[in-house]
C-alpha cells in the first residue's frame, strides 16, 4: 500500500514537472521551485502539501491569491510584477514563516494583508523603492512588527528617515537589515535585536542614542557610509554583548576616540578596513590583542613608530601582510627592513665595542709592562723579577 502511495506522489510531481521542480521529503512536506518559469497564474498545488514555494522571476502580477494553500510556510515572490499586495493575496494562508516580495515594483501593501492568526516571521520587502512614499507603508510595517516579525529586510528602498520610536514596539525583532538606503539619522532600535545592518546609508556620525536599548545586539554592520566621519566615544557603550563590529569602507573615517570599545568586553571581531586611518593610538593595543579577528587593510597608514605596536598583534588574528603604508610599501616589509637595519647596526656596534675592548686592553697591558720595566732598569733578561743584587760591569779598559 505504501509503495502505491509513493508512486502516486511521484505521478503528481511528474505531472507538474513541465512547470516546477517538486521535491517531496515526506508525505506532508513538499518543496516546489518554479523560479524563472513564465507564469500567468499560480501552479496548481493548492491542494498539495507544499510547504516551500519559490516563484522568483516568473512574471506573476498582482492578480493572484493563495486561498486554499493550507500547508504553505515559505513563499518567494521576488522579482515579479506585484505592484500591489491586496487584502486577499495571502488570505488563504494560516501560518507563514517567510515571505519574500523583494524587487517587485510594489506601490502598495494593504494593511490587512495578514489576517487572523497569520504570523510572518521573516519578511523581505527590499528593493521596492516606491513603497516608502506611500501613506500606509509605515503603518503596515508597524502592524507586521507588532504581530511578531523576527527578521525584517528593508534594503535598497530609498528610505531617508524613520520616526525615532518606530521600532520600540517590535519586541520580537531579532534581525534588521536596512542597508543601501538614504538614512542620515537612526531610529531607536528595539531591545531584543541581535543583528543590525545599516551599511551604505548617509550617516555622518554614530551616536549612542539609537542603541540605548540594544543590550542584546551581537552583530553590527556600519559599512560604506561614505559621509561617516565620527564615532562618538560613547556610541557603543550600551552594546554590552557586541561580538562583531564592521566599520569597513567608511572612506572619511580617520580616527577613533580612546575608550570607544571600553564597554565591549565581548567584542571578538572588528573591521576597520577600507577607511582613511593613517595612525591609531597604542591605547588600543590591549583591546586589539584580545580579538580573534581584526581587519586593518586598505588604509593609508603612515608607517612610523606610532603604529609599530601592530607587530605585537597575533598573526592568527590580523593579516599584517595585507596592511600597507600610504606609499604602497608593505607594513611587514617596512618594519622588517627597520628591524634588520637595527639588528645589523647592533651587530656592528657589538663588533666595534669588542675590538675596542681588546685594543684598549692590549694597550693597557703593554703600557703597564713598559712602566714596570722603566721603573727598574736592573732587569735581567729572561727573568720575571728584577735582580736584588745588581752586577756592575765596567766598560773601561
Amino acid at each position: 500500500m505504501s509503495a502505491l502511495f509513493w508512486v502516486f506522489l511521484s505521478f503528481l510531481a511528474r505531472a507538474s514537472a513541465d512547470i516546477c521542480s517538486v521535491i517531496h521529503f515526506t508525505a506532508t512536506e513538499w518543496d516546489a521551485n518554479c523560479a524563472g518559469m513564465n507564469l500567468t497564474v499560480l501552479p496548481d498545488f493548492s491542494d498539495k502539501p507544499v510547504v516551500s514555494l519559490v516563484l522568483r522571476n516568473t512574471g506573476l502580477s498582482s492578480n493572484i491569491t493563495f486561498e486554499g494553500w493550507k500547508s504553505l510556510k515559505y513563499v518567494d515572490l521576488s522579482f515579479n510584477d506585484l505592484y500591489d499586495v491586496r487584502p486577499n493575496t495571502f488570505e488563504g494562508i494560516d501560518v507563514l514563516g517567510s515571505l519574500n516580495i523583494s524587487y517587485c515594483s510594489l506601490r502598495n501593501i494593504s494593511s490587512s494583508h495578514v489576517k487572523g492568526k497569520t504570523l510572518i516571521k521573516i519578511l523581505d520587502i527590499s528593493g521596492n523603492n516606491r513603497l516608502p512614499s506611500t501613506p500606509v507603508f509605515q503603518q503596515t510595517l508597524n502592524k507586521s512588527l507588532e504581530r511578531g516579525t523576527s527578521h525584517l529586510y528593508i534594503n535598497d528602498m530609498g528610505i531617508s528617515n524613520f520616526p525615532q520610536d518606530f521600532f520600540i514596539s517590535a519586541v520580537s525583532l531579532q534581525r534588521l537589515h536596512m542597508r543601501d538606503n538614504l538614512l542620515r539619522d537612526l531610529p531607536i532600535f528595539p531591545q531584543n535585536l541581535h543583528f543590525l545592518d545599516i551599511s551604505n546609508n548617509s550617516l555622518t556620525t554614530l551616536h549612542d542614542e539609537p542603541f540605548k536599548s540594544c543590550s542584546n545586539l551581537k552583530t553590527l554592520y556600519v559599512q560604506n557610509n561614505v559621509e561617516l566621519i565620527e564615532v562618538d566615544v560613547d556610541a557603543l557603550k550600551y552594546l554590552l554583548n557586541l561580538t562583531v563590529l564592521s566599520l569597513k569602507g567608511n572612506k572619511k573615517l580617520d580616527h577613533l576616540p580612546n575608550g570607544v570599545f571600553s564597554h565591549n568586553d565581548n567584542l571578538r571581531e572588528l573591521s576597520l578596513a577600507g577607511c582613511n586611518f593613517k595612525t591609531l593610538s597604542p591605547y588600543f593595543e590591549p583591546k586589539f590583542s584580545s580579538l580573534k579577528h581584526v581587519e586593518l587593510y586598505e588604509n593609508p597608514w603612515e608607517c612610523n613608530p606610532s603604529i609599530q605596536w601592530f607587530q605585537a598583534l597575533s598573526s592568527s588574528s590580523v593579516a599584517l601582510s595585507d596592511v600597507r603604508c600610504e606609499n604602497g610599501v608593505s607594513f611587514v616589509q617596512y618594519f622588517g627592513h627597520i628591524k634588520l637595519t637595527l639588528m645589523r647596526n647592533i651587530m656592528i656596534l657589538v663588533v666595534v665595542m669588542t675590538l675596542s675592548f681588546f685594543a684598549i686592553g692590549g694597550w693597557y697591558l703593554y703600557d703597564l709592562e713598559r712602566r714596570r720595566r722603566t721603573a727598574n732598569p736592573y732587569w735581567r733578561l729572561g727573568r720575571k723579577n728584577p735582580m736584588s743584587d745588581p752586577v756592575y760591569i765596567s766598560t773601561i779598559v
